[in-house]
């Protein structure tokens, strides 16, 4: 009986919390501004209301420039526009049910609690101002009704507008007046973001119960006095401050109690020795993005409850061999982006509870063997970004006694060789499931640490990329892995052989890069059928070339090759005749008492063939006209009516034209005799070769030197008859 009334006990209560977690959903999901709400605001002609499928509101009220935007979670946001004032208020309506607020965000608003109160709103714990560009900040401000912000909890106090308008210029310097927080005396939190350099003594004295303060400005000292009521205060932190070596050993003397002090980008250069003294119950320290280069080695000499340590963005190039003698709860440390160079193997063992060491961006080179040995405890460590390279197995060292490293990132640095033995279960770190060496000068992975990252269930992500790997045949261990794991290995598709001109490793096969072994007695075999093959191939090409030296130099200049090799003398040189003239017979005495006189008599001479003197008498005629024009260097048209008029003489050109385009070059001279009048009886050929070509033209005052000029020259290097265009001219 008594089981029977515990079981139906337990399903009341569950019934019951099951019932309270209903309500309170109901509670959650019922919107501070209902459909008929937003229905009313808009009737009333004075703003436009819009509900969206998230219960969330936007009201405009254009006539009193304000907009009004409620979320599903009561938080309200108030932008003001630039001409809004408090005697625009009276057209703002109620907000219909809502009347606490749990965020309340201003944006270039003033007179807060006029405005809080028109829209009946309290805020119950945050409210955030945003936009306070005046250079005064006092309790106008808020305006008159202070009541409204008696439950405020967290208060934020900016100058910009978060985001910021767009050509925000540079505000000029604000001050704060000391009664501004008097309206607000429950305050545990606040955030202070103005263009300030001084802050009021007793600016903090209504609020001596806040824990945490943040003020981000343009001090150019530490406060002290301001704080000296604050003995509760668990939060400090200072943002975009000029300090320099402005900070004195005692300026924390009355914060006793602060366990997180966050002194970042304040520009610091210099801390005394003994400035944290005080703060011994200090559990988070940030001192990132200043200008530290060196550090005391007592400077944390009292934190001995410290838990993590930023010391990030800096110029530290040493760590002083004691500094952590008295930090030994600490569980992460930050060495980002210093300088340095070494670690040495007496620095980090005083940290026995560390958990994540972070040393990217430095300039490290080398790091003593059991350097981690005491910090034991590491989950994760960073050398992401430094310049290492150690000797094959130096690394074995360096990491030995890492039980508990599970994450090693030592991307971009400068490493040859990798421990075989890291993440196998003869090594200490046979808990690492994260590795990422990329940006390397790795070519070649171990057989031991491919075997681990096979087999290893407790290796997940892997990266390998950016490395000039040997593809040969020792590779195949990789390979295998590289196409078997790609879940683990996060950049399986970015891994490429040294070689650029190979493809993906994931799109190689094995025999890509590793050829089948031969025998000895094969590879000589092979060569000796290379070497006579060869022999006998240059033996048949010389043969071949001197008995048909002549037609080859013909054929390669003919189609312009290799004409390094081959010249126009080279071609011509078993030519009889340097020219053949083709002329009608009306026009002998022209050739025979001009043209053949300047050309044979002329310096240089040449050869000249004419018919009547050089051809046998009885051969046949349409032989001799291709033999005299193939035994010629060139051929000269004698071009006159009476040429155009006789059959033999345009088979001549035609012979002389066909024998040119064969060989590739220009062979024909045209020397125009007399006034040509019917162009109709030109044969189509001959057309259009003059439509084409320059000609030379009896009388001409440069005739001589123009027609020598397209003759043979006795140096190496040819003549295009029209090369000279611009001295002949053209039909």
């Amino acid at each position: 009986m008594r089981q029977s009334e515990l079981v139906l006990v337990i399903l009341v209560v569950i019934s019951y919390f099951h019932i309270l977690h209903a309500i309170e959903f109901d509670e959650e999901i019922v919107p501070a501004i209902t459909a008929e709400d937003c229905a009313s605001i808009t009737a009333l002609g004075n703003c436009d209301c819009v509900r969206d499928v998230n219960n969330s509101t936007e009201i405009i009220c254009a006539s009193s420039a304000v907009n009004i935007s409620v979320n599903n979670m009561n938080g309200v946001e108030l932008k003001c526009g630039d001409d809004f004032h408090v005697n625009k208020l009276s057209s703002l309506p109620h907000l219909g049910t809502l009347r606490e607020t749990t965020s309340t965000t201003t944006y270039n608003c003033v007179y807060i609690t006029d405005l809080l109160t028109r829209l009946a709103l309290t805020p119950r714990s945050t409210l955030n101002v945003h936009g306070l560009k005046m250079k005064q900040l006092t309790l106008e401000v808020f305006r008159n009704d202070f009541n409204r912000l008696r439950k405020v909890t967290t208060l934020e106090l900016r100058a910009d507008t978060n985001p910021p308008s767009f050509n925000e210029s540079k505000l000029p310097r604000q001050e704060l007046a000391g009664d501004i927080l008097t309206p607000m005396p429950d305050l545990f939190a606040i955030t202070i973001d103005l263009n300030f350099t001084q802050l009021p003594t007793g600016l903090f004295k209504p609020v001596p119960n806040i824990n945490d303060i943040t003020l981000i400005g343009e001090l150019l000292t530490f406060p002290s006095d301001t704080f000296q009521y604050l003995r509760r205060l668990r939060q400090l932190s200072f943002r975009g401050h000029y300090f320099k070596n402005r900070l004195g050993e005692n300026i924390f003397q009355n914060l006793t109690m602060i366990r997180g002090l966050y002194l970042r980008n304040c520009s610091i250069t210099a801390l005394p020795e003994h400035i944290f003294a005080p703060l011994k119950m200090l559990r988070n320290l940030n001192l990132m993005s200043n200008q530290l280069s060196e550090l005391p080695s007592k400077l944390l000499a009292q934190q001995k409850g410290l838990q993590t340590l930023n010391l990030g963005n800096n110029r530290i190039e040493v760590i002083p061999l004691r500094f952590f003698d008295a930090t030994t709860k600490l569980v992460k440390l930050t060495l980002s982006h210093n300088r340095l160079r070494h670690l040495a193997a007496d620095v980090l063992p005083p940290l026995t509870s560390l958990i994540e060491l972070e040393v990217d961006n430095n300039e490290l080179r080398t790091i003593a063997s059991h350097t981690f040995a005491q910090p034991n405890r590491l989950i994760k460590l960073d050398l992401t970004n430094n310049q290492l390279n150690w000797a094959a197995d130096e690394d074995c060292a360096i990491f030995e006694g890492l039980q508990r490293l599970q994450r090693l990132l030592l991307r971009n640095n400068s490493l040859h060789y990798l421990c075989d033995r890291l993440g196998s279960s003869n090594h200490s770190t046979n808990a690492l499931s994260g590795l990422d060496v990329r940006q390397n000068q790795l070519k070649l992975i171990g057989a031991q640490l491919i075997d681990t990252l096979n087999t290893s269930e407790s290796f997940t992500a892997v990266h390998l990329s950016e490395n000039p790997w040997d593809c040969n045949c020792s590779a195949q261990p990789l390979l295998n892995f590289v196409k078997n794991n790609r879940r683990r290995l996060g950049d399986a598709d970015d891994m490429r052989c040294e070689n650029p001109q190979l493809a993906r490793l994931l799109d190689l096969s094995f025999r890509d890069f590793c050829l089948p072994e031969v025998g000895v007695r094969t590879v000589l075999v092979v060569i000796l059928v290379c070497v006579i093959a060869l022999g006998l191939t240059l033996t048949t090409t010389a043969l071949c070339y001197y008995k048909y030296r002549i037609e080859l130099k013909i054929w390669l200049y003919a189609r312009r090759l290799c004409l390094c090799c081959v010249s126009e003398r080279d071609v011509d040189r078993d030519r009889k005749w340097d020219a053949f003239i083709s002329y009608s017979h009306h026009d002998e005495e022209f050739v025979e008492k001009e043209l053949v006189p300047g050309l044979e008599q002329g310096t240089p001479p040449f050869k000249v063939c004419i018919h009547v003197r050089d051809w046998l008498a009885g051969a046949y005629i349409p032989e001799q006209i291709i033999d005299s024009v193939e035994q010629s260097r060139r051929t000269i048209i004698v071009l006159s009516q009476h040429f155009i008029e006789s059959d033999w003489a345009q088979m001549e050109f035609r012979t002389a034209h066909q024998c040119a385009v064969n060989e590739g070059r220009s062979r024909i001279i045209l020397v125009v005799h007399g006034e040509i009048k019917e162009t109709e009886l030109l044969d189509s050929d001959l057309r259009a070769y003059l439509k084409m070509n320059t000609y030379l033209k009896w009388g001409d005052p440069w005739f001589w030197r123009k027609l020598r000029y397209a003759m043979p020259h006795e140096r190496r290097g040819e003549l295009q008859v029209n090369s000279n265009g611009e001295e002949l001219e053209k039909i």
